[in-house]
């Protein structure tokens, strides 16, 4: 199995200020050291997920819940 290393979204550092009038509000992305991540799950991460969402859709299902 593969691990992905995040690489960052631009060239150029920005301050905590840039990155907030840039990204404010919006949860995918983390500025470390001046760089830009996207925290879109990848890997292990994603395939966890996905079991744990198949599990609870089946426990819906079973149930007959909304």
């Amino acid at each position: 199995m593969t691990i992905a290393i995040n690489q960052p979204i631009q060239q150029k550092p920005l301050s905590f200020d840039e990155f907030l009038a840039r990204y404010g509000g919006d949860n995918r992305y983390e500025l470390i050291d001046g760089e830009v991540f996207d925290l879109e799950p990848t890997g292990l991460h994603e395939e966890v997920a996905a079991f744990i969402t198949a599990k609870v859709c089946v426990q819906i299902d079973k149930t007959s819940l909304p």
